[in-house]
């Protein structure tokens, strides 16, 4: 159990950090794990559990990433992903106005 991964990886980054790809449950519930003292919140310990849920076999991966993705969004450690980045930076140059 515990194999399966999420149709598409979740990035977060946490202070000046690298941002990470998370892509499966087993990657999340590591995450999490290891942040636990960082982020003593609902959101945190929901996600913990669906991703020991999902490694378990007890939820679907799925479940487990719509828990970690609102779990980083509340979080603010949600990061963007490379192709939002791209289109932004596009529609910028397009528009002529500064991204803010």
């Amino acid at each position: 159990m515990g194999h399966s991964r999420f149709r598409k990886p979740v990035r977060v980054a946490i202070g000046l950090q690298a941002p990470r790809n998370i892509e499966t449950p087993l990657q999340a519930y590591s995450f999490l794990t290891e942040h636990a003292g960082d982020f003593q919140t609902l959101p945190h310990r929901l996600a913990r559990n669906a991703c020991l849920g999902a490694i378990e076999g007890g939820f679907d991966a799925e479940v487990a990433r719509a828990a970690f993705v609102s779990f980083a969004k509340r979080a603010g450690i949600l990061a963007p992903e490379v192709d939002d980045v791209v289109a932004a930076r596009a529609m910028q140059s397009h528009s002529g106005q500064p991204l803010s």
